[in-house]
């Protein structure tokens, strides 16, 4: 009865009610058969795989086939069948999404997941987890790490993650799993959200988010070594930027592993592609709202130099706009590092910028009062580049009015080009003028003389 039943759950000619009963169906008799379902592993994997990918837009259809891999896991070895679901398979190269989202419900059925959770996370998590850009595949590998994370502690939250379990990697395995290295996967998984602008978000459970949280010191380390290893690009890679944001948004601002990451964003800041300097601008505006005295925040101020230094006048207005709103107490020990900031703003705000937003910002950082820190710089209403050919002058009484100045009309030069050909036709014509207003002419003349003679014989006739 099940090929019969997965024979018409594969149709696509059929309704989608005969496919949800089929899939009933095959549910139940896992139920009854339990481990007897062996033999019809193959099948029953290939059948759900086709059915996920092709038919994904039916919920409750994908809903029945993930609750009966569930029961596969939980009444059929979960060794006998994972070899067909590895990325090396026929089966995963096709439907990578759909395997990976099967895998994650027989893994959270079976009886014994710790066995096969260390196996599971470097097959199937580890490498896909920041090469993977599918939103389907990275939704399906949330889910699966949920599971393991879920599955091997249960009942802890995020920070229980301080402490050094370790799972087991399988039996062939030596070396274990910890709660780290899957940190260090889910940060890279959840950095796919912002990696391009037409990026698709995945919304990831918060037991991902909880262990991201708690593992922050360590992924800012283990992002720093990878970028002064190799591993990680900052100039190649979007998903490499996008962790660095990330990780960088996690840190309180004193680590060490900040100061291991001036190069990189230094570099970056002098990138011509726009992508890898803007991205520098916004991991800067995330330093600066770390505490001033912070290793942090002087990195913010360096980032900020060196957009100055490479040009970037937009990047750079935007960074030291952010950096002009903060609240600064100015306490002991801020004033070099305030001093520099103000210096770089200068030059980053003084600037002629043809963005009207960055205009109207910094006009209105300049009607807000001075604070006591600003003891270097601080933006007036009289910088030139608040209007662009705009000029601000007094009436009587002390009023401002703006004299908008009209743009000079510059006349252009037409030269006419003319051909010998084209010319001689010109002129031959211009004679043929001359000549028919020469012949004109002499015809007026006769006919005066003519009249002139009838004039006169007729005075000869009357005399």
């Amino acid at each position: 009865m099940i090929p019969c039943c997965l024979r018409e759950l594969k149709e696509p000619l059929f309704t989608d009610t005969v496919r949800i009963r089929s899939a009933v169906l095959v549910r139940n008799i896992l139920i009854l058969l339990e481990d007897n379902a062996t033999k019809f592993c193959r099948n029953l994997l290939e059948s759900w795989a086709h059915c996920c990918t092709e038919f994904a837009d039916d919920p409750r259809l994908i809903r029945v086939l993930l609750q009966s891999a569930k029961f596969l896991g939980r009444f059929v070895e979960l060794g006998s069948y994972l070899p067909m679901l590895e990325p090396d398979t026929q089966l995963y190269s096709k439907y990578p999404a759909a395997c990976t989202a099967l895998l994650a419900q027989i893994l959270s059925g079976a009886e014994h997941p710790e066995r096969w959770a260390g196996q599971i996370f470097d097959s199937f998590v580890r490498v896909q987890s920041g090469e993977s850009s599918d939103h389907t595949t990275r939704k399906a590998l949330g889910s699966l790490l949920a599971t393991i994370v879920q599955t091997l502690w249960p009942g802890q939250d995020g920070a229980a993650a301080e402490q050094s379990a370790m799972v087991p990697a399988g039996a062939e395995a030596t070396d274990g799993v910890g709660r780290e290295e899957m940190a260090l996967a889910a940060c890279e998984m959840m950095a796919g959200n912002t990696e391009t602008a037409k990026s698709i978000g995945v919304e990831f459970e918060s037991v991902l988010h909880q262990l991201v949280e708690a593992h922050a010191p360590f992924l800012l380390q283990a992002v720093a070594d990878r970028f002064n290893d190799g591993r990680y690009s900052y100039a190649f890679s979007g998903r490499h930027r996008a962790i660095t944001k990330l990780v960088l948004g996690l840190a309180a601002g004193d680590e060490p592993g900040i100061g291991m990451l001036a190069d990189s964003l230094e570099g970056g800041a002098g990138s011509s592609m726009v992508e890898v300097f803007e991205q520098v601008a916004d991991c800067g505006r995330v330093l600066s709202t770390k505490p001033i005295t912070s290793i942090g925040f002087g990195l913010s101020v360096s980032v900020l130099t060196e957009l100055n230094e490479a040009g970037r006048c937009e990047c750079a207005a935007m960074l030291a706009l952010a950096m002009m709103d903060l609240e600064v107490h100015g306490k002991e020990g801020e004033e070099e590092v305030l001093g520099r900031m103000q210096l770089q703003c200068k030059l980053a705000l003084e600037r002629e910028h043809a963005n009207r937003e960055i205009r109207q910002r910094i006009a209105a950082v300049a009607n807000r009062s001075r604070p006591g820190w600003a003891t270097v710089w601080w933006p007036s209403l009289l910088v030139k580049n608040l209007c662009a050919g705009v000029q601000p002058a007094l009436t009587r009484g002390g009023k401002k009015k703006i004299v908008i100045e009209e743009l000079e009309s510059h006349l252009e030069v037409v030269e006419e080009i003319v051909t010998a050909g084209a010319m001689a036709l010109i002129e031959e014509e211009a004679v043929a003028k001359n000549q028919t207003a020469r012949d004109d002419g002499n015809d007026s003349d006769d006919e005066g003389s003519l009249k002139g003679f009838e004039r006169a014989g007729l005075d000869l006739k009357c005399s």
